[in-house]
């Protein structure tokens, strides 16, 4: 489904997000806190309950 979809799609650009971070650290490179926006009602109440953010 879309849900699905975009679910997935906002995880791996988390993913990614979490490693240039990461990154950014390893090299003393400051940086501001990031924000992942989702519009989607139904992929936010997936990502904010664990039962079914695991079965994703």
């Amino acid at each position: 489904s879309s849900i699905k979809v975009e679910y997935k799609a906002n995880a791996q650009t988390n993913v990614e997000l979490s490693w240039i971070q990461a990154f950014l650290k390893e090299v003393h490179v400051s940086f501001s806190p990031s924000t992942l926006l989702c519009d989607n009602k139904s992929v936010v109440v997936i990502a904010h309950n664990l039962v079914f953010s695991q079965s994703y």
